[in-house]
């Protein structure tokens, strides 16, 4: 099998093959989008959960990638500006996402801890059934890239920095009971901040 395989007759043939699945299937990443979806399918079937930060990075390739609509029942469609179409400074790249499949699985409870004021994670189940209750929503958005180097300059400036210490501290907040990953730092606070100032704004106008 693998004197097969390692033909350069069979390797183009299987090349070839890779390229008009991707195709078929609607990936504007071609072979490596579809390397990457098989080695993931792979990794679940062996029961070996990936990582919130490998799904977080995998989630950003593919936005910044985008995805065109085939017209073929897909469920991720992001697509950029139109041809000429100008991206105002601070951002780097702005894409409408007008179809996103979701899938949200229930996987437990959080519980105050007696006596300690923080949060206790509380199983569904004594053991393992096996599966979880879980719902499949569809959804749409707006993907905003800013420019790296320009965050990287705004959260370093003093003000900005002095400014995120006082939200963060304990005396005005429980930043103390908070997981690593959500505590405030000038980049969350940015991001959070102008999330919230455009889905107002698209409220206002979409009215």
């Amino acid at each position: 099998m693998s004197r097969a395989i390692g033909c350069p007759r069979n390797r183009v043939t299987i090349k070839r093959t890779l390229h008009r699945i991707a195709d078929q299937r609607g990936l504007h990443g071609g072979v490596d989008e579809l390397r990457a979806a098989a080695r993931n399918r792979h990794r679940l079937i062996e029961g070996d959960t990936p990582a919130l930060a490998d799904l977080r990075d995998d989630e950003w390739a593919a936005l910044r990638r985008g995805r065109p609509d085939s017209g073929r029942g897909q469920d991720f469609v992001c697509v950029g500006p139109d041809p000429g179409e100008e991206v105002p400074q601070p951002i780097a790249a702005v894409r409408l996402v007008s179809r996103l499949r979701e899938v949200r699985a229930l996987t437990g409870f959080t519980r105050l801890a007696r006596g300690e004021g923080a949060m206790r994670p509380a199983s569904l189940t004594k053991t393992s059934p096996g599966w979880l209750p879980a719902i499949e929503a569809g959804g749409e958005g707006i993907f905003i890239e800013l420019e790296a180097e320009r965050v990287r300059s705004w959260e370093r400036d003093p003000a900005v920095v002095a400014r995120v210490v006082r939200l963060g501290s304990p005396a005005t907040s429980n930043v103390s009971q908070l997981p690593l990953e959500q505590v405030p730092t000038p980049r969350r606070v940015l991001l959070h901040s102008l999330a919230h100032a455009l889905v107002d704004q698209w409220a206002l106008d979409c009215v």
